[in-house]
């Protein structure tokens, strides 16, 4: 599953043929060894699945700009973004949920996630959603909550993921309006585009050019 936006590629991929062993260590080969340890440290398939699924997404979007993913070496900022150390104008993002992967690369900082529908308790909702978000998913039932929850979700996370702070932020400190996504208390003019995967959703956030257009 791919979109393309404004320059911005998305790759969304199941990995569910990665739990086969034999895929697995056959796919594995062709990752980069830093990816290859970073797949194999996890101990249960999904996880293993999941990595070196993260890894075969970003290589085909890279083979676009005739590079591979297996020749690359990562940096790692202070809040554990990755990025390409050969190439600090390729700038990618990944995200993982149930059994996808999604990855996304552009010319500028961007952050993309995904989540799927969950019926989420009131513990992780307040986790995540501040106050007023919460009293408004509150109101919805069933589907459409946890479509709502999930579409929250992905908003903010693809913002911490674009700015570079990621899980290690207060989610509750900052709002989206919910009818179209803007932020409320955070400083700087930020883009969202938003996706739908099976089960899902998906939002790419962009700092440095505009999505809108």
């Amino acid at each position: 599953m791919t979109y393309e936006f404004k320059g911005i590629k998305i790759l969304i991929s199941d990995v569910e043929p990665l739990l086969d062993e034999q895929t697995f260590q056959w796919k594995l080969k062709s990752v980069s060894p830093e990816r290859q340890e970073k797949a194999v440290r996890y101990k249960f398939p999904k996880g293993r699945a999941l990595s070196l699924g993260a890894a075969l997404a970003l290589d085909e979007l890279l083979q676009q700009r005739g590079l591979r993913e297996y020749d690359q070496h990562y940096l790692t900022g202070p809040h554990g973004k990755p990025s390409l150390a050969d190439h600090p104008d390729i700038h990618f993002s990944i995200s993982h949920t149930s059994h996808f992967v999604a990855c996304a690369v552009a010319d500028f900082e961007i952050g993309i996630d995904i989540q799927h529908l969950v019926n989420a308790n009131e513990a992780l909702m307040r986790r995540v959603l501040s106050d007023e978000e919460f009293e408004g998913v509150m109101l919805k039932e069933g589907k459409p909550r946890q479509e709502l929850f999930a579409r929250l979700w992905a908003l903010k996370e693809s913002y911490l993921k674009a700015v570079g702070t990621g899980i290690t932020d207060d989610f509750p400190a900052f709002s989206l309006e919910n009818d179209t996504p803007r932020l409320i208390n955070r400083p700087g003019s930020f883009s969202f585009y938003e996706f739908d995967f099976p089960d899902g959703k998906g939002a790419l956030c962009s700092l440095d050019k505009g999505l809108k257009g």
